[in-house]
C-alpha cells in the first residue's frame, strides 16, 4: 500500500457502502480507514478481535496513514473469498494471523504494545 490517499467521491463511496451492505454476510470484520489510516484500523480491529495481521506488500507512510473517507479495511474468511471478490475487486493486504502481533516488512508490534499505545497515546 503505498501512495497518496484517494480524492473524495461522495458517489463512489456511497456504491461502496451499499456494495460493503450487500457483501456483509462474507465479511468477519470491517473498519473504516480515519483517525490514523489503515495502520490505526487494523491496531483498532486487532484490539476488538484478539488476533494479529501480517501485512504483505509495501507499506509507506502515505499508505499507512493517510485519512479518507470511503476507505474500509476488511477481513474475510478464505471460504468466502472467492464470493466477496466477485462483489469487489481488491488486492488483499495480508491476512489475519493468530499471533496476536502487527507485521509488516521488519516490523512486528506485539498486540499489547498497540493496546497500551491506543489506550494512554504516545
Amino acid at each position: 500500500v503505498t501512495g497518496d490517499a484517494p480524492s473524495i467521491d461522495l458517489v463512489k463511496n456511497m456504491e461502496l457502502y451499499r456494495k460493503l451492505h450487500q457483501a456483509l454476510p462474507l465479511v468477519s470484520s470491517a473498519h473504516d480507514i480515519s483517525e490514523g489510516g489503515l495502520l490505526v484500523a487494523l491496531a483498532e480491529s486487532m484490539i476488538g478481535g484478539g488476533l494479529g495481521a501480517r501485512l504483505s506488500g509495501d507499506l509507506d507512510a502515505a499508505g499507512a496513514f493517510n485519512e479518507a473517507p470511503g476507505r474500509i479495511v476488511v477481513s474475510v474468511a478464505p471460504a468466502k473469498k472467492a464470493a466477496f471478490e466477485k462483489i469487489f475487486a481488491v488486492t488483499p493486504l495480508g491476512e489475519v494471523v493468530a499471533e496476536k502481533e502487527l507485521s509488516f516488512g521488519n516490523v512486528q508490534i506485539p498486540l499489547p504494545t498497540l493496546a497500551a499505545a491506543w489506550k494512554k497515546g504516545f
